[in-house]
């Protein structure tokens, strides 16, 4: 198994790729790296995969670990630009409430 070469990449090739050399972002890149790696070995061993395939599955981990990355942050940047989500509680205290009003014929549904 080549975790360590391959840990090793994935933070040059993320920081590379997404202009950002965040420590914390490459801690989380190799993290990730090396659980894949683990998991691969596993499954892959257990099934009788040849090593040349997976040695060719260990290559492709640090790009598309990096890729997902740069698409989640992304999807953060995107995230913080939403406005602020209505707690539904005023909404339902609002609708439950107005029924009887707007329409005096159904009444409250809990005031029976």
């Amino acid at each position: 198994m080549c975790v360590c070469s391959i840990a090793g990449s994935v933070a040059e090739s993320f920081d590379t790729e997404s202009g950002f050399e965040d420590s914390e972002n490459s801690d989380v890149a190799n993290s990730v790296v090396r659980f894949i790696a683990r998991f691969i070995d596993k499954v892959c061993t257990e099934s009788g995969v040849s090593q040349d395939h997976i040695k060719s599955l260990h290559s492709m981990i640090p790009g598309i670990v990096a890729m997902q990355m740069e698409t989640l942050e992304a999807v953060h940047r995107e995230s913080r630009r939403l406005p602020p989500i209505q707690k539904v509680g005023a909404a339902l205290h609002w609708a439950t409430h107005s029924e009887g009003r707007c329409c005096p014929a159904l009444g409250h549904p809990f005031r029976r």
